[in-house]
């Protein structure tokens, strides 16, 4: 393998997602805006074309997050027989 990744500094991303909608916490059109993300935000095109959506990841609809969402894959949250998930394990572990 060519290369390798001494260390590793992220600013940008919540790696186990988010649960909710940044700077809107009460209200009528917060609710609004939280209730129409819950019901689409696993959605094909949702996924595809507006990029916060993958980071969200809603608890009460695990299964959906699980097959939808690049996280799980990141964050070893599903079950491989390969040694792909393993692979990940050992060189982010390698990191100083």
């Amino acid at each position: 393998m060519p290369g390798k990744v001494r260390n590793f500094l992220t600013l940008g991303s919540p790696h186990m997602g988010g649960a909710g909608i940044p700077n809107c916490l009460t209200g009528a059109f917060c609710d609004l805006l939280f209730n129409f993300a819950k019901k689409y935000v696993y959605d094909d095109l949702v996924q595809n074309w507006f990029a916060p959506a993958a980071y969200f990841r809603d608890v009460t609809d695990y299964e959906d997050y699980l097959k939808t969402n690049f996280l799980p894959q990141l964050n070893n949250e599903l079950s491989y027989d390969g040694s792909y998930s393993n692979a990940r394990k050992d060189r982010f572990r390698s990191i100083n």
